[in-house]
């Protein structure tokens, strides 16, 4: 993305993949489900549209925003950021206990975030 794409507006990158995508999900929809019933609920369709305009279109616009702003090393650690405030969300929220594994693997991460930021910091490039 970084070496070919960085040119590219990120909201025409986003609707761009998004939309081939979409096309390959529907043809393997029509192949493979041919005759499934579709249940439009209005909860399904909420569903749908907070995944397809927060979870994907706005966060992959931020995402590829981001690209040219920031170094790779940083952006490769926003998957492990996101799984330990997933696991910091279900424990505040859903109440569910946090082991020592899960804590120690939430250390992991931000000892690894740290350690990739700090080495930006220092001039030390990571990036080939």
């Amino acid at each position: 993305m970084k070496k070919s794409l960085g040119a590219v507006a990120p909201d025409l990158n986003v609707w761009t993949q998004t939309l081939v995508g979409t096309l390959f999900l529907a043809a393997l929809a029509a192949i493979f489900e041919r005759g499934a019933p579709m249940h439009w609920t209005p909860m399904a369709i909420g569903s749908l549209l907070y995944l397809s305009i927060l979870g994907t279109a706005v966060t992959f616009v931020g995402l590829f925003w981001l690209v040219p702003r920031v170094p790779v090393s940083v952006i490769g650690s926003i998957p492990l950021v996101d799984t330990l405030i997933a696991v910091c969300l279900g424990a505040l929220v859903l109440k569910e206990t946090l082991s020592a594994r899960i804590l120690v693997g939430g250390a992991m991460i931000v000892a690894g975030v740290w350690m990739a930021t700090r080495r930006e910091e220092r001039g030390v490039s990571v990036e080939r």
